[in-house]
C-alpha cells in the first residue's frame, strides 16, 4: 500500500516538473534500465575521480534520475544511492543547479525519506545543509563584521579538512578541477567562484621549504601556486570573506620570509617571491580585527607559525583625517612597492607583466577610471630602466649579459611597450594629484638623465620617445613632488640600473674656461670624434639615408635656437661622415663592402648633403673653439688629398663644393688647436695619448690607411688585393689565395698552410688556442666577448657586418664562396676525396 502511495506521489512530482527536465530525467532512468548495470556503475565511479564541477552535476543528475524507476531502486537502489551520495560529497558543498535540486527531491519522495539527507550514507561528516549553502551575503551596514568573519573561518576550516582528507591519488584531479573551475568562473567573471577557488587553493599549500628538503607533490604545489596568483590579481582583496585565506597565506610568506632572512636556498623561490610582492599591502584591516581562536588550525600539521606573529607585523593604512603628509607616505610606499614588483619578476614573465598593464590601461580608459590609471602610471614608470647611448647593449642590461641577440631584442621592446604606456597615462591623468608625486620624480630623474645625455652631444636610443616624455613632463609636476622629502625614492630605479643621474653628470664634460689646460678638452674631443666615426660606420647602408636625415634636421633645430654645442656635434658627425675626394669615374663615394654598384647615385647624393651639412656648420661655429680642433684636422686631412688631386691635374668628382671647403678652411684653424693638437701628437707617440699625429698612417675613419677600403678603395668596394675582379687570376681566384699561383710544397696556398706559415703547436696562430686565447678560455676571434661586432656577434657569423648581396653570410653562400664544383667548399665531397688525395701523395 505505501509503495502504491509513494508511486502516485512520484508521478504527480514528475507531471509538476518542466517538460525539458521530465524527459530527460525518464530517458536517463530507461537507458540504466536497459544496460548493464554493474558496468555502468564501474564507469560513473571511475569517471568521478577525474571530472571538474559542472560535469560532476550533469551525472549527479544521471545517477538521480535512475532511481526514479521503481525496478532499479529494487534491484540496484544500494549500489545506486551510495554513488549518489559519493557523488554529492565531491560536489563539496557549493550550491547546487536547480534541475538537480528538483530530481534529488523526486528521488527523497520515491525513497520515503524526508528530504535527500539520507541519500549521503553513514559516516559522511558533510552535511546537505553545509553543501546547499550560498555564499554568504556581502555584508551590510546593519549587520556585525564578526558573523561574516565567522562564516568566511567556517569555509576555511572546511577547505583545509577537504584536502587534507583526499588520499594523494586523487589530489591531481582535485588541482585540475580547480584550474578548470578558475578558467570558467575568470571568463564568466564570477568572483563567488572565483573566492571558492582562492579558498581552496591557500588551504591545499604547503608551507615554503629549504631545497633538498623532502616534499610529496612539488608539482601540484607549484600549480596551486600559479592558481593563487592568478586568483589574486582578479578578486577584491578588501572582502572580508577572504580575510582568513589572507591570513593563512601571510603565514606561509612570513615562513618564506624567515628562510630568507637565514639566507637559506628554497625550493621554487621566484614564485614565493612573486606571491609576497602581490600580497605586500593587500590584507584588509578587519581581517586583523577577526580574534578567531581557531584560525592556527588552517595551516595543516607542521606548520608551527601561528596568526598572532603575523598580525603583529601588520601596518595602519592612512587615515583620511591624517594631513597631506601621511598621503604622501603612502604613495612613496606604494612606489616602492611597485620597483620592487618589477625587481621580483623574472626575465621570463616581464612581456606578461607588461600585456597585463596594457590591458589594464585600455579597461581604464574605457570606463574612465582614474585609481586604476594611476595605479598603471605607477607601475610602468617604476619599470623603466634610465636612457642609455646608442650601442651601449639593451636597456636595464648590457648585452654582454644575456643570454642571446633575442633577449636584448625583447628587453628593448618590453621598455619602448612601457614608454607608450606611460605618454598614455600621461594625458589622462590629474598630474596635479599629490598621489603621484612619487611617480613624477623618479620620471623626472629619468629625463634629466636623458637631458644630460643629450647635452654631451649623445646618440640616444629612442631618442623620440624620450623627448616626447620631456615635452610632456616640462611643466606638470607639482610643487609638492619635489617637496616631497622622501629619502628612499633614489633607490625607485631599481636593482643593476647603473647609470643613475649623478653617475652621467660625473662623466659630463664641462665647458672649458680660462683656468683650464687646453689639452684636457683636446682629449675628450678626440674621443668623440673616434666615436662618431665609428658610429657612422656601423651603420648598414640601408639606414645611412635616414642618418643623414637626422643631420640635417637637428642642424635646422640648432641653427632656429642657436645651440652651438648642437652645432658642433652636426659639423663632428658630418665630418666623420665625409668620404675622400676622387677622380671622376673612379666608383660611388663612400663605398663598402655592403654597398652594390648600383647604389652609386645614392651614396654619391649622401655625400654631397654631408659636404652642404659641413659648409652651414662651418658658417654658424666659432672655428677657434678648441673642441672643434679634431674636426678641423680631419677636414684639413681631406683637403690636402683633395690638393694633391688638384696638383695631379686629374679630373675630380665635385669639385665646386670641395673648392668651397678648401676657401673656407684656408685660415681658420686656430693657433691654440695646432699647438694642442701638436702635444697630443707628441704624446701618442709616448703611448700616452689618444689622437693621431698629423701624419700618422691612419686615416680618419679610424684604420690604418693601406687597410681602409674607403681610402683605397677599388670600384667594386674593397681593397684591391682582396678584390676578385680585380685581382682575380686564371684559376678565378684571389691570386693571394690561389694554391696553383703561389703554390707551397704541401699544395696549398702557402699564407694557408699551417705546415709553412703555422705556429709551433701545428696551426695557424689565429686558430691556435694557446697561441691566441682570450681571457675566457676561447680563441680571441670566437670569442663574443673579446671580438664581438657592434651587433654582438663575432663579425664572420654576423648577417649585418659579413652580409653578401644575396642576403647570407658571404661564408654561407654558394655564389660568393663556391668551389669550383659549385658547392660549398666544407659541402663537396669531390673537393674532400681531392684534399684527401693531395695528404696521402704527400705522405706516401
Amino acid at each position: 500500500m505505501a509503495s502504491a502511495l509513494t508511486t502516485v506521489c512520484l508521478e504527480d512530482e514528475l507531471a509538476a516538473m518542466p517538460a525539458p527536465w521530465r524527459d530527460r530525467v525518464q530517458h536517463h532512468a530507461r537507458r540504466f534500465h536497459e544496460k548493464d548495470a554493474t558496468t555502468v556503475l564501474n564507469r560513473y565511479e571511475q569517471q568521478r575521480r577525474i571530472m571538474s564541477r559542472p560535469q560532476l552535476e550533469k551525472h549527479a543528475f544521471h545517477v538521480a534520475s535512475w532511481l526514479v524507476l521503481p525496478e532499479v531502486r529494487r534491484s540496484h537502489g544500494d549500489s545506486v544511492e551510495a554513488l549518489l551520495s559519493r557523488y554529492l560529497e565531491s560536489l563539496d558543498g557549493q550550491p547546487l543547479c536547480e534541475r538537480l535540486k528538483v530530481v534529488l527531491s523526486l528521488v527523497s519522495a520515491s525513497s520515503g525519506v524526508a528530504g535527500f539527507s539520507g541519500l549521503l550514507g553513514k559516516g559522511q561528516k558533510r552535511k546537505v545543509e553545509m553543501m546547499q549553502a550560498e555564499e554568504p551575503e556581502k555584508p551590510a551596514s546593519s549587520k556585525p563584521v564578526d558573523a561574516c568573519g565567522e562564516k568566511a573561518l567556517r569555509l576555511m576550516q572546511k577547505a583545509s579538512q577537504t584536502w587534507q582528507n583526499h588520499p594523494s591519488e586523487c589530489r591531481e584531479a582535485y588541482v585540475e578541477s580547480l584550474e578548470q573551475e578558475m578558467q570558467e568562473a575568470d571568463g564568466a567573471e564570477n568572483s563567488a567562484t572565483l573566492r571558492m577557488v582562492l579558498r581552496r587553493a591557500v588551504a591545499a599549500l604547503s608551507p615554503p621549504r629549504r631545497l633538498g628538503d623532502e616534499c610529496e607533490g612539488e608539482n601540484l604545489q607549484s600549480r596551486l601556486r600559479k592558481i593563487v596568483l592568478r586568483c589574486l590579481d582578479r578578486v577584491d582583496l578588501a572582502d572580508l570573506r577572504l580575510a582568513p585565506a589572507q591570513q593563512c597565506l601571510q603565514s606561509l610568506l612570513q615562513t618564506f620570509q624567515e628562510l630568507v632572512t637565514s639566507e637559506s636556498m628554497i625550493s621554487c623561490k621566484k614564485q614565493w617571491a612573486r606571491l609576497q610582492a602581490k600580497c605586500a599591502s593587500t590584507m584588509p584591516p578587519e581581517a586583523r580585527s577577526l580574534g578567531v581562536a581557531g584560525l592556527s588550525g588552517l595551516l595543516g600539521k607542521g606548520q608551527k607559525r601561528r596568526v598572532e606573529l603575523m598580525q603583529a607585523d601588520e601596518l595602519e593604512k592612512p587615515d583620511s583625517s591624517k594631513p597631506v603628509d601621511a598621503c604622501g607616505e603612502k604613495a612613496v610606499r606604494l612606489m616602492q612597492k611597485a620597483s620592487q614588483t618589477w625587481q621580483n619578476h623574472p626575465s621570463e614573465c616581464r612581456e606578461a607583466y607588461v600585456e597585463s598593464l596594457e590591458q589594464e590601461m585600455q579597461e581604464a580608459d574605457g570606463a574612465e577610471n582614474s585609481a586604476k590609471l594611476r595605479t598603471v602610471l605607477r607601475q610602468a614608470v617604476a619599470a623603466l630602466s634610465p636612457p642609455r647611448r646608442l650601442g651601449d647593449g639593451c636597456e636595464g642590461k648590457l648585452l654582454a649579459s644575456h643570454a642571446s641577440n633575442d633577449q636584448a631584442t625583447l628587453a628593448t621592446n618590453l621598455q619602448s611597450r612601457l614608454r607608450k604606456i606611460v605618454l598614455r597615462c600621461l594625458d589622462r591623468v590629474d598630474l596635479a594629484d599629490l598621489r603621484l608625486a612619487p611617480v613624477l620624480q623618479c620620471l623626472q630623474s629619468l629625463l634629466h638623465a636623458f637631458q644630460e645625455l643629450v647635452t654631451s652631444e649623445s646618440t640616444i636610443a629612442c631618442k623620440k620617445q624620450w623627448a616626447r616624455l620631456q615635452a610632456k613632463c616640462a611643466s606638470t609636476m607639482p610643487p609638492e613632488a619635489g617637496s616631497s622629502g622622501v629619502a628612499g625614492l633614489s633607490g625607485l630605479l631599481g636593482k643593476g640600473q647603473k647609470r643613475k643621474a649623478e653617475m652621467i653628470q660625473a662623466e659630463e664634460p664641462e665647458k672649458p674656461d680660462s683656468s683650464k689646460p687646453v689639452d684636457a678638452y683636446v682629449d675628450k674631443a678626440v674621443r668623440l670624434m673616434q666615436k662618431a666615426s665609428q658610429t657612422w660606420q656601423n651603420h648598414p647602408s640601408e639606414c645611412r639615408e635616414e642618418y643623414v636625415e637626422s643631420l640635417e634636421q637637428e642642424m635646422q633645430e640648432a641653427d632656429g635656437s642657436e645651440n652651438s654645442a648642437k652645432l658642433r656635434m652636426v659639423l663632428r658627425r658630418a665630418v666623420a661622415a665625409l668620404s675622400p675626394p676622387r677622380r671622376l669615374g673612379d666608383g660611388c663615394e663612400g663605398k663598402t663592402p655592403s654597398i652594390a654598384c648600383n647604389d652609386q647615385s645614392l651614396a654619391t647624393n649622401l655625400q654631397t648633403r654631408l659636404r652642404k651639412i659641413v659648409l652651414r656648420c662651418l658658417d654658424r661655429v666659432d672655428l677657434a673653439d678648441v673642441p672643434l680642433a679634431p674636426v678641423l684636422q680631419c677636414l684639413q686631412s681631406l683637403l690636402r688629398t683633395f690638393q694633391e688631386l688638384v696638383t695631379g691635374e686629374s679630373r675630380i668628382a665635385c669639385k665646386k663644393q670641395w673648392a668651397r671647403l678648401q676657401d673656407r678652411c684656408a685660415s681658420t684653424m686656430p693657433p691654440e688647436a695646432a699647438a694642442s693638437l701638436s702635444a697630443c701628437a707628441k704624446g701618442a707617440e709616448d703611448g700616452a695619448g689618444i689622437a693621431k699625429p698629423e701624419f700618422s698612417a691612419s686615416c680618419h675613419h679610424g684604420k690604418l690607411r693601406r687597410s681602409c677600403a674607403q681610402c683605397r678603395g677599388c670600384p667594386h668596394g674593397k681593397r684591391p688585393e682582396h678584390c676578385q675582379q680585380c685581382s682575380a687570376c686564371p684559376h678565378g681566384k684571389v691570386k693571394r689565395n690561389c694554391s696553383e699561383c703561389k703554390p707551397c710544397p704541401h699544395g696549398k696556398a702557402k699564407r694557408i698552410c699551417s705546415q709553412c706559415t703555422g705556429c709551433p703547436h701545428g696551426k695557424k696562430k689565429q686558430y691556435c688556442l694557446q697561441c691566441s686565447a682570450c681571457p675566457h678560455g676561447k680563441i680571441k676571434r670566437n670569442c663574443v666577448l673579446c671580438s664581438a661586432c657592434p651587433h654582438g656577434k663575432i663579425k664572420q657569423n654576423c648577417l649585418q657586418c659579413s652580409a653578401c648581396p644575396h642576403g647570407k653570410i658571404k661564408k654561407n653562400c654558394v655564389q660568393c664562396s663556391a668551389c669550383p664544383h659549385g658547392k660549398l667548399k666544407t659541402n663537396c665531397r669531390m673537393c674532400a676525396e681531392a684534399r684527401g688525395k693531395v695528404n696521402c701523395t704527400l705522405s706516401g
